[in-house]
């Protein structure tokens, strides 16, 4: 599993390079962006590399119940699992 951090906003050339590396040198299964995240580029991306996109909860907003936090983490740790088996 690699971890590229790439803008919300958009991607740039250099961003776009460094993320198709990191996917190829670690052999990734899967890409993750946030759910108000609204980039067609990662998606494109996504595609053109044929894997799958999936989001996962930054848990930036919520219910303020405690629980929200296990649940949403539990729900994070199922997405990532499944992604890459």
């Amino acid at each position: 599993m690699a971890i590229v951090s790439v803008p919300d906003a958009s991607l740039s050339p250099q961003d776009l390079q460094k993320t198709v590396q990191a996917v190829q040198q670690y052999q990734a299964k899967a890409l993750f962006s946030e759910p108000d995240v609204e980039n067609r580029v990662l998606r494109t991306l996504a595609t053109d590399l044929n894997l799958p996109l999936h989001e996962i909860d930054p848990l930036e907003s919520g219910p303020l119940d405690p629980q929200h936090y296990f649940t949403a983490m539990r729900g994070n740790l199922e997405t990532i699992a499944n992604a890459c088996r």
